[in-house]
């Protein structure tokens, strides 16, 4: 088993909050088209 612990949250600080989840999204493949909408509404 592989895998890896995160010493510091990932985010770029000069990024929003809303920026950093669109990047995180990305690079993580997630599939769930929903998935933005619901976890960032206003």
């Amino acid at each position: 088993m592989t895998g890896y612990l995160v010493e510091i949250p990932f985010s770029y600080p000069n990024l929003s909050v809303r920026e950093n989840f669109s990047v995180y999204y990305k690079l993580r493949q997630l599939k769930k088209p929903n998935l933005k909408t619901v976890l960032l509404k206003n």
